[in-house]
């Protein structure tokens, strides 16, 4: 491992989706570099500590949602507001506090709840602001993103019945197609859903970041981070509860590689090539250079 730059203070980092260009977000700002130099290309108020970002495409636009639910996108060159609205409907609870962008890199996917209790998949073109809405008979939409290989989306929900069902949501349609996968040994509250391509299996990590493999068995319990899923599928990046970053087999859950951290490690993201690692830890975002493992 090789530490390649340090890019300053930090409470939330990540990338462009072509890897181009990185994100920082602190003290209501959100900072934009060029990750090949760590040159500082733009700085734009956000205006709340409690908003999430994301970079669109390459790194031109910027998503943001702050507390009120509202949604903006800027322009990175100059600051301006390209549009903003907020979500139709009544709704007491947006899902999580990331965005999540789909394969194309513009679309924000937004899993909503409704005050009927009922949920709702907000679909929003980040270039126009234009939504597509999808309801959901499910309590709870406890993740929704893309999966390797595959041009529809991982989507993991809570019933009412509290029993967990995994599905394919073609986000073209609405239409979803429940994946026959066991999620009966999952426990309740918060989780994530990782497609692992080459074994047709999901890697789960659930609340204190609790991770299982459904298709071989395996699980680990002593990480500080929900796990990262490289570009090939192959390995998962997460931080240790010792202050280390891991990384993993993603199918047998053996450690590859690790190496110190400065402190427990946050929202670790692969580089679209799978070759360096950004993380944010003691509130500073990093990034490494991997060795081949």
């Amino acid at each position: 491992m090789e530490l390649i730059r340090n890019f300053g203070p930090a409470y939330h980092s990540s990338l462009s989706p072509d890897g181009r260009r990185l994100l920082r977000e602190r003290q209501s700002k959100a900072y934009i570099h060029d990750v090949a130099s760590g040159e500082e290309i733009g700085v734009i108020p956000t205006g709340s500590n409690g908003s999430c970002a994301a970079l669109l495409a390459d790194g031109s636009l910027l998503a943001d949602r702050s507390h009120s639910s509202t949604r903006r996108v800027f322009d990175v060159a100059d600051g301006s507001v390209r549009w903003k609205g907020r979500p139709k409907g009544k709704l007491y609870r947006s899902h999580e506090k990331d965005l999540v962008l789909a394969v194309d890199g513009t679309t924000l996917l937004e899993p909503i709840k409704l005050a009927s209790g009922t949920t709702r998949i907000d679909l929003v073109d980040g270039l126009t602001g234009e939504v597509a809405m999808f309801e959901r008979p499910s309590s709870r939409i406890l993740d929704l993103r893309p999966a390797i290989g595959e041009d529809r989306l991982l989507l993991l929900e809570e019933l009412a019945s509290r029993e967990h069902l995994l599905s394919w949501f073609d986000p073209r349609t609405g239409e979803s197609e429940t994946i026959p996968i066991d999620l009966s040994q999952l426990p309740h509250g918060p989780a994530r859903a990782l497609w692992d391509p080459h074994a047709r299996a999901v890697i789960i990590a659930g609340l204190w970041d609790h991770v299982v493999h459904t298709g071989t068995g395996r699980q680990i319990d002593d990480l500080s981070s929900t796990p990262a899923l490289s570009p090939d599928g192959h390995l998962l990046a997460a931080g240790g509860n010792e202050g280390r970053i891991r990384i993993l087999d993603a199918h047998t859950f053996e450690v590859r590689d690790e190496f110190p951290a400065e402190g427990l490690v946050h929202n670790p993201t692969f580089t679209p090539d799978g070759k360096e690692l950004l993380i944010t830890a003691e509130n500073r975002a990093h990034l490494y250079r991997l060795d081949a493992v």
